[in-house]
């Protein structure tokens, strides 16, 4: 018992620590614009594959972008799609001498990540000294560009802005709470000048920095491409930052079914695995807490009661702040719901992580 309340103790500080980060020791790395004349080259990446659904609302987004025409091309790249993908690329680029197609028709090699097989190409083609990347199932904002330039800086290598799960029914709205507590973790984090994940889907990198890391060439083994590239950053020196604003709020969907949140999981689950032996740890001790809280409720009702009341309150005082920083405000009803929807697929995601079966995504197995 005495164990369990030194777990819950240290989860409440936890959290009133990184409350307090955000509240506190918030870092907005943005600083203002130069002219549209100074502002550097920049190409943003698109790598596509069976996405005719999001598309259209993905391309249009990135045409908004409040960003000099002349300082722009974007590249994309369709990954052997069977739907109607490269036929709405190929007309929607059709006119646009910005916009650089690619297909790759060939099968990715088996352990190959097609996403940075295809990145990789892209960037091959590209003449800009700063790269953005975002993914065919997100609507970037028009000031996204400009913000995530704005904010950085050669040192750090590379920077990640914040995604959102735009979603209005109950799983969507879970899935949103999940990300802005993952991401509020990642930002403390990033504050403190430690490197624990990027977003492929909300990413800006430098030309040297990338060149120096090996590029996408150097991880494609990793079902975590940015994740790897982020390391490897670290790795060489770089100090890479987490942006946090609704200029560089990009919104994604949320996965439809739970099974294929669960293959999505264990995907994140690999690259996460591949953390410190520290960072493992401290998420372990995140998921142990719901098994003895569960078990310290049937002996100490009230006790455990309490403790967990007092860990959801912090939690969901964290997750506001944080979601506030990009100008996002979340329903205190979907807080207390938050806590259940968590504890079942944190442990689902366990389970099916270490069930024998290969990560399936985008069509595609990686053993």
């Amino acid at each position: 018992m005495i164990f369990l309340l030194i777990g819950t103790a240290c989860l409440i500080i936890q959290d009133l620590i990184l409350w307090w980060r955000i509240a506190y020791r918030f870092k907005d790395h943005s600083k203002p614009l130069l002219a549209g004349e100074h502002l550097p080259q920049i190409a943003v990446f698109l790598a596509a594959r069976d996405e005719e659904h999001n598309l259209p609302s993905c391309l249009a987004a990135l045409e908004e972008l409040r960003y000099p025409k002349d300082k722009v091309t974007f590249f994309v790249g369709d990954d052997g799609s069977t739907d109607r993908s490269l036929e709405i690329i190929s007309n929607w680029v059709e006119g646009k001498p910005h916009w650089k197609v690619r297909t790759f028709q060939e099968s990715a090699k088996v352990g190959q990540n097609g996403k940075a097989r295809v990145l990789a190409e892209l960037i091959k083609d590209a003449d800009a000294a700063l790269y953005l990347f975002t993914d065919a199932d997100c609507k970037v904002s028009p000031n996204w560009a400009l913000e995530m330039v704005s904010c950085f800086r050669p040192e750090f290598g590379l920077a990640t802005g914040v995604t959102r799960v735009a979603d209005r029914h109950w799983f969507g709205r879970m899935q949103a709470i999940e990300w802005w507590l993952s991401l509020g973790i990642v930002k403390v984090v990033a504050d403190v000048g430690f490197c624990l994940t990027a977003m492929g889907n909300n990413m800006l990198i430098s030309a040297e920095a990338y060149r120096k890391s090996g590029g996408f060439e150097a991880v494609w083994d990793s079902v975590t491409e940015d994740l790897a590239i982020s390391e490897r950053l670290f790795q060489l020196g770089f100090r890479p930052i987490h942006q946090i604003s609704k200029g560089c709020l990009v919104d994604t969907r949320g996965i439809e079914t739970f099974g294929g949140l669960m293959r999505q999981r264990k995907r994140w689950a690999r690259g996460a695995m591949s953390l410190s032996w520290y960072w493992v740890f401290l998420l372990g001790c995140q998921m142990a807490f719901f098994p003895l809280i569960l078990a310290g409720v049937y002996f100490h009702p009230l006790l455990c009661l309490g403790g967990w009341a007092a860990k959801i309150a912090v939690q969901s005082l964290f997750i506001r702040a944080f979601a506030a920083r990009a100008e996002t405000k979340i329903s205190i009803f979907d807080l207390i719901f938050f806590e259940s929807y968590y504890l079942f697929s944190s442990w689902a995601t366990l389970l099916y992580y270490i069930w024998p079966s290969p990560i399936r995504w985008k069509n595609r197995r990686y053993e």
